[in-house]
């Protein structure tokens, strides 16, 4: 079996955030475990923002690094791309995007440049994207939506211009961090206190931590006797000192840029997330949730988990923080009276048809399908 090289097209940074990364790393780590002998996995990132945190996982990296507002940006940039595609010694290669960045017109380009390669031309390059939006038709080989609503849209007949692309479609291709596989489950607070996380990505360009921590701060006594709160915090968090001095005079926790996702998910009763890949992941621990969206493409994932599984969708923060804060809180408020009846708790209902939804193995199962598919051609 021949070597095969999977080139992984992405970005993070302080106004996206990491998800791009997070996700890919994920699948990253599919690949080695399905076909470590015969798979290498390269990024190549459009920065060098998140370069140390691709690093620190073990995969090399390549940063572009084309200005922002350079001229004919897209044309150098798939000229530096074709050129490090041709350094590549495997006679097999997956080039892999995931940035909104990538639309129809650069998928076009990058195979154009393939085409005119004679190095590149004589090799099995294959092409996958990854949408959440289907907002862009990309002419590629394979097109991929892990999210829950991914399998409900009707790629074909969107895709009619291109029916030899391949779709892999749905939650089981959902690309977990191995630390999720296999899974125990949420084990949840020891004490009589409820744990309760709030999470909002990498960035937080809408500064939603320290308005959520306080607001709660703003919460009767009794509410948060009742609770522990913990804020975790992603790495290009901007308001780290405000966190940090608020947080130590109300008794809040805060994280930062935690490694271990599943050792603190699995301390907590409810997670309050936004709808993005941490809502996967709390399905396969079990672990109820209340999800928020900060941006317009979180939408499909906050309604469809809300109709699938009957989770609290609060709102749209960027739009309305004020009902947004409201509906949280009141969801808080509603946990903690839901938890007082062990025989009829909704959330424990909620965590048992997220847990349904995904089996945590979607990284190992992406990873197969997409080595298949570069080997059949």
């Amino acid at each position: 079996m021949s070597k095969k090289k999977v080139v992984i097209y992405t970005d993070g940074n302080k106004q996206i955030g990491m998800g791009h990364v997070m996700r890919m790393l994920s699948l990253a780590d599919g690949f080695r475990s399905v076909d470590k002998n015969d798979t290498d996995v390269v990024f190549f990132l459009r920065s060098s923002n998140a370069l140390d945190t691709v690093l620190e996982r073990g995969y090399g990296a390549v940063t572009l690094e084309v200005p922002a507002n350079a001229e004919q940006e897209t044309s150098t940039e798939l000229t530096i791309l074709r050129e490090l595609l041709e350094d590549l010694k495997e006679e097999q290669i997956l080039f892999l995007t995931d940035s909104y960045e990538v639309d129809a017109a650069f998928i076009s380009g990058l195979r154009e440049k393939i085409e005119q390669s004679p190095v590149l031309s004589a090799k099995k390059v294959t092409i996958a994207s990854m949408d959440d939006t289907m907002d862009v038709i990309f002419p590629s080989d394979v097109v991929i939506n892990y999210n829950l609503y991914g399998a409900d849209w009707d790629y074909k007949r969107h895709y009619e211009a291109y029916p030899k692309t391949r779709f892999l479609l749905g939650s089981a291709y959902a690309p977990l961090r191995k630390q999720f596989v296999p899974s125990e489950g949420g084990k949840g607070s020891q004490s009589g206190q409820k744990h309760i996380l709030f999470m909002s990505g990498g960035a937080d360009p809408l500064h939603m931590t320290v308005a959520f921590l306080k607001r709660w701060i703003q919460e009767e006594t009794s509410f948060q006797k009742a609770c522990h709160l913990t804020l975790l915090c992603g790495k290009f968090n901007g308001d780290m000192e405000e966190i940090r001095t608020l947080a130590d005079k109300h008794d809040v926790s805060v994280l930062q840029d935690v490694s271990e996702m599943a050792d603190v998910l699995k301390r907590q009763d409810l997670v309050i997330s936004a709808a993005g890949s941490s809502l996967y992941e709390l399905c396969a621990l079990g672990i109820p949730a209340i999800t928020y969206i900060t941006a317009d493409n979180q939408r499909f994932a906050a309604t469809a988990f809300a109709e699938k599984t009957g989770m609290l969708h609060a709102g749209n923060f960027e739009a309305e923080p004020d009902a947004t804060m409201e509906h949280l809180l009141s969801g808080i408020r509603d946990y903690l009276t839901d938890e007082q009846d062990d025989t009829k708790s909704k959330y424990r209902q909620l965590a048992e048809r997220m847990h349904a939804l995904c089996d945590g193995q979607g990284a190992q199962r992406l990873a197969g399908e997409l080595i298949r598919i570069m080997e059949e051609g």
